[in-house]
């Protein structure tokens, strides 16, 4: 037994680079493909917020204007793609309308109004949308409901 040879010091270390190596790669393969499986986040990362002044919520009718007002923020840690309002009148007809220019990084706050005829409505649903894996995704468990909303 002590005539025996061991294998060559150089190829030890050649043969650890190599699986060094190929650790390495697998890595970062697989941390690529979880990067690129959720580049806007999912739902689970979106939180919409009414912001308030004065003690009372930013959300209410300006009877003047004929519109709702609103003032929301993007607390979540995804970047909202746009914000859909959802109103369902008293007769039962639902209407989704994608609010304007309503992408909001994380902490922007969102400022608009809406047309509307407050005998017409009961209810108001803001809900968000992101983008999962290039396509545009709404998150209606994370909406922000209203119902008898109140006067400006």
């Amino acid at each position: 037994m002590l005539g025996r040879k061991g294998m060559s010091p150089l190829i030890v270390t050649i043969l650890l680079i190599a699986l060094a190596v190929a650790l390495g790669a697998m890595i970062m393969n697989w941390s690529a493909d979880a990067v690129v499986s959720a580049p806007g986040g999912s739902c689970d990362d979106v939180r919409l917020e009414p912001q308030s002044a004065f003690g009372s919520e930013l959300i209410c009718f300006d009877q003047e204007e004929g519109e709702i007002n609103i003032v929301v923020k993007n607390s979540g840690r995804a970047t909202l793609n746009s914000i859909t309002y959802r109103r369902v009148t008293q007769n039962m007809r639902v209407s989704d309308i994608e609010m304007p220019d309503s992408m909001l990084r994380p902490g922007d706050i969102y400022e608009g109004f809406i047309g509307y005829q407050q005998s017409d409505s009961i209810y108001l649903e803001l809900i968000p949308e992101i983008i999962i894996d290039g396509t545009p995704t709404l998150c209606p468990d994370k909406a922000l409901v209203r119902e008898g909303i109140r006067n400006c």
